[in-house]
């Protein structure tokens, strides 16, 4: 997955596909936007980062979609550790 942190925007990106055209999105919680494609999620956005609710907005579209919700914190997690450059994450599955 890939990231990419703006900092002047406090916004970040996370593609979950390699192609993340989208057709329609769903703010599951205010700034937690999932961007869709024939009803599959393939870019987690969130606005305002940095708020005390990143992990909680995370979750909400992570349950919502059945995703990993662990995997898609760490990208946010790096991405805000190098912000303003774009970063990849690999997740394996769990053993």
């Amino acid at each position: 997955m890939q990231a990419l942190y703006d900092s002047a925007a406090r916004a970040i990106a996370i593609h979950l596909a390699d192609d993340a055209r989208q057709d329609r999105t769903d703010e599951v919680a205010p700034g937690a936007i999932a961007g869709l494609r024939d009803d599959r999620v393939v870019e987690v956005e969130l606005l305002a980062v940095g708020s005390d609710d990143d992990h909680d907005r995370i979750a909400l579209i992570a349950d919502r979609y059945g995703l990993d919700g662990q995997a898609i914190t760490a990208a946010l997690r790096a991405a805000v550790a190098a912000p303003d450059r774009e970063i990849t994450v690999a997740v394996a599955d769990r053993r």
